[in-house]
């Protein structure tokens, strides 16, 4: 049997169980009768997450569109990069041929800092500007041999080697990794810009 001290607290703390019970059945009563007599504000309520959700999609939209346009723009404004001396690669159209890309991209990794941009003046290294016509005595695969290694063809005594070897003193950087279709859509870039 509980003293009377106990059996008072458990009663009290029934009693507030049942006041919050009782608070929180009231409440749901309130909230549910308070929307079945004012459907316009549920349907407002709709209306407004709507809103928010049309808001919050077009800005995603917009986002997405002008990070898109931009990142175009930027790859535009590459292709068409001056060099310090204010003239251009090359003037072609914003579509370029894939080929023509290619050799640029080529060109301005591998021998931009030797070979003048403007393919017409003589920098560390000569003026690529119709290279294809200074080597046309040579079989195609004696220019390619020269960007690959031409320090090996001075070497072995090759008479373009020894002749560029004479006039500029230089030694060109060693390119051993260039494939045949990249020193193909370098050429074809110089030609093309030249």
């Amino acid at each position: 049997m509980l003293s009377f001290k106990a059996e008072t607290e458990v009663n009290c703390i029934q009693r507030e169980t049942r006041k919050a019970c009782f608070k929180r059945r009231k409440k749901k009563i309130i909230d549910n009768n308070f929307l079945k007599i004012n459907p316009l504000i549920m349907n407002a309520k709709i209306l407004y997450d709507t809103i928010l959700q049309l808001v919050f999609t077009t800005f995603l939209l917009l986002t997405l569109f002008s990070f898109i346009v931009l990142k175009d723009q930027s790859v535009v404004d590459a292709n068409n990069e001056d060099d310090a001396d204010g003239t251009q690669l090359i003037d072609a159209p914003p579509k370029a041929d894939p080929l023509l890309a290619k050799g640029k991209g080529l060109f301005k990794t591998n021998c931009a800092s030797c070979h003048n941009k403007n393919l017409a003046d003589d920098m560390t290294g000569p003026a690529l500007k119709g290279v294809n016509e200074r080597w046309a005595d040579y079989p195609k695969e004696d220019l390619y041999k020269w960007i690959r290694n031409s320090q090996l063809m001075i070497t072995e005594g090759h008479p373009k080697a020894k002749a560029l070897f004479a006039e500029y003193k230089s030694i060109m950087n060693a390119f051993p990794n260039l494939t045949d279709d990249e020193i193909a859509a370098m050429l074809y870039f110089i030609d093309k810009a030249g």
